[in-house]
């Protein structure tokens, strides 16, 4: 019969853990190569995977264990990796591009050390917040392309190709001027300036849900005046 493996020693993770948490600056390096040398260890998974999502943050963003503790939070508590994936692909995006949306979540979340997270607030919000605001970058981006719904005149084009683009700026300038001067502002400030969700919802004291409902509206208006001036 197989002996037993040996259990796992939780109380010399949780020291070493405190020990980078609570370190000073001259005792840092001392405690992160402690940790470092236990990381090896066939316990600090298991170890990891008892602690609240709240102690993971601290862990990514106080270097303890700091790979070891991502990966669990991000891509493997509560299936989020697979969760994820199946979000992009439910609105739109193909595996190509779930898959290249995913690898620049973990390098933006890793990188920054978990940008803009402040507790109490949940990590599981968070998170597909922080996915939900990529993937409207991706889509804005391939909106980029269409020329019906802003000017994206190329320094290469012919003159007649430039003389239609302008024509359709003109046309989008007058649908703008008949808006309420809420959503043209909205509208100005997402798509010409580039400004986020969250910036505009703060900036005209709206909830981001307001914010997004009142562009797609504004596009919609904006695509059927369109067609007007094209087929009257």
């Amino acid at each position: 019969m197989l002996p037993d493996p040996p259990r796992m020693n939780t109380d010399v993770y949780a020291r070493t853990l405190e020990d980078c948490f609570n370190a000073e600056k001259q005792g840092q390096l001392r405690a992160q190569q402690r940790c470092q040398a236990l990381s090896c260890g066939n316990g600090l998974k298991d170890f990891l995977a008892t602690l609240p999502d709240a102690t993971l943050v601290r862990c990514v963003t106080q270097k303890a264990f700091d790979s070891e503790a991502f990966e669990l939070l991000v891509l493997r508590r509560n299936a989020r990796e697979d969760r994820l994936r199946k979000y992009f692909l439910q609105h739109g995006l193909n595996d190509e591009e779930a898959l290249d949306l995913l690898q620049n979540l973990y390098v933006r979340m890793y990188t920054h050390g978990l940008p803009g997270y402040e507790p109490p607030r949940s990590f599981e919000s968070y998170l597909f917040a922080i996915a939900r605001n990529l993937m409207l970058d991706r889509f804005r981006q391939k909106r980029l392309d269409h020329p019906l719904e802003w000017d994206c005149s190329s320094r290469d084009a012919r003159p007649e190709q430039e003389a239609i683009k302008n024509e359709e700026a003109e046309r989008l300038r007058d649908a703008l001027s008949q808006l309420p001067e809420l959503d043209a502002a909205l509208f100005r400030g997402y798509w010409e300036e580039n400004a986020r969700l969250h910036d505009l919802a703060q900036l005209h004291g709206l909830s981001i849900a307001t914010v997004s409902r009142r562009l797609a509206a504004t596009k919609k208006t904006l695509r059927a005046a369109l067609r007007q001036e094209l087929h009257p």
